[in-house]
């Protein structure tokens, strides 16, 4: 094993201990906090006075520049990036902002007793809240250093040292202050979590992180990105967080401190034993059905064997995280008042609406566990972009049916046990049901012989008319996969380099005859000219690595792939409002890296693995090791790109290239060779 998979491999075991250390100190400072607290004040405090005054706040101001900035490569230096990286403070504080006129004008509302101590406290806990975000988004670009250079440790140390602070300042206050303020002690121990870890962050990122510099613009293509998943993040607070949103508009602050001890107590075993055994589940079942697709292919054999392996998986997966979900839902269920007086106190323990919320999570954490393993399925499974699409339509429409159903149970609740917290649980509980529904019926039809798991189309029988351009109107778009081209023809890396370094050429003399600005540097696809290698020898060594120098069918796709993506015709400024950015032109400075994810791309698409878990880089892992395989030569230039790099830049150009981007017609294939042919003069043969 190469030194930088020894790396990678490192930081990732030290993530994932670090971060199973931060969510045990969380559970227990956690229960340490609600035995010094009623369930009025933690309602208060936890759920409206955090979800509007701390977490949209954050969440809205900072998650699209988060997701945006990922997609730049971390060794690319630009001031136009560091300007977008700081612009997440003022536009964090505009949400501040309005979050404090918004609770100063509603405060008294909440406080029903219009007790005047209660009020003041209430009041001071919102300021505090607050104050404490306007510590903690000072820190985000050091967030973002961290999150784009993988920084695991730095973070999970910053955050982890941040709620012990949290915990301690609120059981200090709770346990030592006379004064009713219970409610700004919350607000007050944010605030210290906030400098603690703005603290910790800034002293060790303060040398990796320049100031902005407002003489300077910011990066166009990268804005665009950190405005569009900021849109996004508005739908996914919705659903994230739409238990909090209805308890905050239609119930009481006892309700919703009963549901924030049930989530706290009750969530424990989502988060330390099912989400690990969910996330796992999803890379086994990516793997095998990459292999099945492969198989299938080649016309092999083993493909059947390899998809009841997988069915057995699948069984086995399921059934397991449901009987641990039965443990919780038949014996936690009954035994939560003996629970609640041991972790939280005889104030807690004696509560029976405490209880019946925690037995009816018992039961909840069993819907959730069944629903996260088929959900891995799905994600794990799914190649098109109409199937997650329409997982993500499905979701969409369940999101509605809770919006409707929650405050119904809520409010009114059918039957007695149903309403308030219990009923805000059982509508929960539905949504997780549907949400398995969908996931079963797809998993099903997968079964049943869906197109992921149908063989390829035997192709014997196609004529030489069916190779020519557009074909016949009964022609279908196929996945390059499910067919081989008719065509065997010489596509060398030295005609491809030359065919590359023209295009280059021709660029660069459009954008000096021109007021059109070439490619910025800031472009995740830039490479250093320090780093940049002979683009002859560079295509020679990447197609020796990822074994595809004797297939032109790979290499003609890769060609087209770079054409389709970084072509004239594609409307880079997206005024239409695409939810999608072009790759760059394509020039000297970004064609090594165009070139790489483009061919990768293609053996993607080869292989039949588009465009499934992208986005979670599962996959990227075999092809990144393939093209590291460089027999000690340290100065080469794949070494220099890491796999989350590799990652980044493919799910750039599957953006770029959308589902009917990544559609390749065989046709297109075979005259795609035969153009190549002509134009250097070789000579076909037939396959």
């Amino acid at each position: 094993m190469s030194n930088s998979e020894q790396n990678q491999n490192a930081k990732a075991a030290s993530g994932v201990l670090y971060s199973i250390i931060l969510r045990l100190l969380s559970f227990t400072l956690t229960q340490l906090t609600i035995r010094f607290v009623d369930p009025t004040t933690l309602g208060k405090a936890s759920i409206r006075l955090e979800l509007i005054c701390s977490t949209t706040v954050l969440f809205l101001g900072r998650e699209g520049f988060r997701l945006g900035l990922l997609r730049v490569a971390h060794d690319v230096k630009s001031t136009k990036i560091d300007n977008i990286c700081w612009m997440s403070v003022p536009v964090s504080l505009v949400f501040t902002t309005l979050a404090l006129i918004y609770h100063l004008n509603t405060y008294v509302d909440q406080v029903p007793s219009g007790n005047a101590n209660e009020l003041d406290d209430y009041r001071l806990a919102g300021i505090l809240y607050c104050i404490a975000s306007v510590i903690e988004i000072c820190s985000e670009p050091y967030m973002i250093e961290c999150f784009r250079s993988m920084d695991v440790k730095t973070r999970a140390k910053a955050e982890g040292l941040g709620s012990i602070g949290k915990a301690l300042a609120c059981v200090l206050l709770l346990k030592f202050y006379d004064r009713p303020y219970n409610s700004a002690s919350f607000g007050f121990a944010q605030c210290v979590y906030a400098i603690i870890v703005s603290f910790f962050l800034c002293t060790s990122k303060w040398k990796d992180v320049r100031f902005p510099s407002w003489m300077t613009t910011f990066d166009s293509q990268v804005l665009w990105i950190c405005t569009i998943f900021s849109l996004q993040s508005i739908f996914k607070h919705l659903l994230t967080d739409g238990d909090r949103i209805v308890l905050s508009a239609i119930a009481g602050a006892y309700d919703s401190g009963v549901y924030a001890m049930a989530s706290a107590y009750g969530g424990i075993a989502s988060r330390l034993i099912f989400q690990p055994l969910e996330e796992n589940g999803r890379i086994l079942f990516s793997n095998k059905h990459a292999k099945i697709q492969k198989l299938k292919a080649e016309k092999d054999n083993g493909a059947d064997e390899l998809l009841h392996e997988l069915e057995s998986t699948y069984s086995l997966s399921i059934i397991l995280v449901v009987y641990i979900g039965l443990v919780f839902a038949v014996f936690g269920s009954n035994f939560t008042s003996i629970l609640l007086k041991i972790l939280a106190g005889e104030k807690w323990g004696s509560n029976t609406e405490a209880a019946s919320a925690l037995s009816s999570f018992c039961i909840y954490t069993s819907l959730m566990a069944l629903n996260g393993m088929t959900e891995a399925f799905v994600y794990g499974v799914a190649q098109s972009g109409k199937e997650v699409g329409s997982l993500a339509l499905v979701h969409g429409l369940i999101g509605v049916v809770f919006y409707i159903l929650a405050p119904i149970l809520v409010v009114q609740g059918s039957f007695t046990q149903l309403k308030g917290t219990n009923g805000l649980i059982f509508a929960n509980g539905v949504c997780m049901g549907l949400r398995s529904m969908y996931s079963i019926h797809f998993a099903w039809s997968i079964r049943a012989g869906s197109t992921s798991f149908q063989p390829s189309s035997d192709t014997s029988n196609q004529t030489d008319n069916e190779d020519d351009v557009g074909g016949s109107d009964e022609e279908e778009d196929v996945s390059p996969i499910q067919e081989k081209p008719r065509k065997r023809s010489v596509m060398d890396y030295e005609s491809i380099s030359l065919a590359l370094r023209l295009t280059c050429e021709l660029n660069r003399k459009l954008f000096l005859a021109t007021d059109s600005p070439s490619d910025d540097e800031a472009s995740i696809f830039y490479t250093e000219p320090s780093k940049r290698k002979e683009l002859k020898i560079f295509i020679r060594d990447i197609f020796q690595k990822l074994k595809c120098e004797d297939d032109p069918f790979v290499k003609a796709i890769t060609l087209l792939y770079i054409d389709r993506a970084c072509s004239v015709e594609t409307d880079r400024t997206s005024p239409n409002g695409d939810q999608f950015l072009p790759c760059p032109f394509l020039n000297a400075s970004n064609v090594h890296r165009l070139f790489l994810t483009a061919n990768i791309l293609a053996l993607r698409a080869y292989r039949n693995e588009l465009p499934h878990s992208l986005q979670y880089h599962d996959d990227i892992t075999r092809y990144y090791a393939m093209a590291l395989h460089t027999d000690k030569d340290s100065d080469d230039f794949i070494q220099q790109i890491s796999e989350f790099e590799i990652g980044n830049m493919l799910e750039w150009m599957v953006q770029s290239l959308g589902s009917e981007g990544l559609t390749i017609h065989i046709s297109e294939v075979n005259s795609y060779i035969e153009k190549w042919i002509n134009l250097f003069e070789w000579e076909s043969t037939e396959q």
